[in-house]
């Protein structure tokens, strides 16, 4: 009966550190849950001109490359270099808003985090149209923006505008072996 009290001391002092240990796995998840992202290209009139909206996952330098020499800079203007990516830990998102009819139409991230839910990533961007009473610039634009973040344990990677609704979505391919 002497060892009680210190028994129960013990005890308390164990429930306590796992309630403290259960708090920081929670917080560990939340924080994992949150990817940074970064802009690092965005312009309105990108190439190829694809029809649609759409969202692609560049995880190779050879796939960087490509996409960079096939995009168009106006006359007069250089070539920004080419974004530095460890694609040991990093990927690219290349969002198109497709081809437009006019000028007046653009994408930007509107969050500086994607969330992760199960094997999704969220990625959050104003998805920018002219007022239909506003004057622009009749020519075909093809907004897009290209973004960097690191790999994580999501699989799909879902656009969303301002309003919830999905506009692209992207599937990055299985590790290798």
């Amino acid at each position: 009966m002497k060892y009680l009290p210190t028994i129960g001391v013990v005890v308390a002092v164990l429930a306590f550190c796992c309630q403290c240990k259960g708090l920081k796995n929670a917080v560990d998840t939340a924080m994992d849950d949150a990817l940074p992202l970064e802009t690092v290209y965005r312009d309105i009139n990108c190439t190829p001109h694809p029809g649609a909206p759409q969202a692609r996952w560049i995880d190779t330098p050879a796939d960087l490359q490509r996409l960079w020499a096939a995009q168009r800079h106006s006359p007069g203007q250089a070539q920004p270099p080419i974004p530095e990516v460890d694609f040991s830990s990093q990927g690219l998102l290349l969002i198109h808003m497709g081809r437009r009819p006019s000028g007046g139409y653009a994408i930007a991230l509107a969050e500086p985090v994607g969330r992760v839910t199960g094997d999704t990533l969220t990625v959050a961007v104003d998805w920018i149209s002219p007022a239909a009473d506003r004057a622009t610039a009749q020519m075909i634009t093809a907004p897009c923006l290209l973004l960097k973040l690191p790999r994580g344990r999501y699989r799909t990677i879902e656009v969303t505008d301002s309003h919830g609704r999905v506009r692209a979505v992207a599937t990055r391919p299985p590790p290798g072996p």
